[in-house]
């Protein structure tokens, strides 16, 4: 099964305060137009990134119409599918420390931290706000994203 992540991709998409927005969410939403430049979400520290495959540098994609969000850290050639998950047109991936897509998140983190459910080009992310003491999610936007705070 191919599909790790390109090398030198995660420099590729490292922060620039200047050409990205920084969100936080406390119990709250935000929705992201995507246009073609992944979007980083960062949850009790791990950060993570949602894209199509080929703009996450994910190689010979079985399903390059789906969008995913993975976990560069877990995500490896030798095992494609340990931090990763695929958003179908119209689905929903919650995470969080009852993830079951090989997301693994501190023992502080809620069982459902975060809610990503993608419409189109639209990602909608939603901070499920859990009372265990992490501080919210944050979600960083590059430039030619349209955002709608909800």
């Amino acid at each position: 099964m191919g599909g790790g992540v390109g090398e030198g991709k995660e420099r590729e998409l490292g922060f620039n305060s200047s050409e990205e927005r920084k969100h936080v969410l406390q119990g709250t939403e935000i929705t992201v137009e995507y246009k073609g430049v992944p979007i980083k979400v960062i949850v009790a520290g791990r950060t993570l990134q949602i894209g199509r495959p080929d703009d996450l540098g994910i190689r010979e994609s079985p399903h390059p119409e789906y969008f995913d969000i993975i976990d560069t850290l877990r995500l490896s050639e030798t095992n494609a599918t340990q931090g990763r998950a695929r958003l179908r047109d119209g689905s929903a991936v919650f995470l969080g420390g009852a993830s079951t897509h090989g997301f693994r998140f501190g023992p502080d983190v809620a069982r459902l931290h975060v809610g990503i459910k993608r419409q189109g080009d639209a990602l909608t992310i939603k901070d499920l706000n859990p009372t265990n003491g992490i501080n919210g999610t944050v979600v960083i936007v590059p430039s030619p994203q349209g955002v709608k705070k909800g």
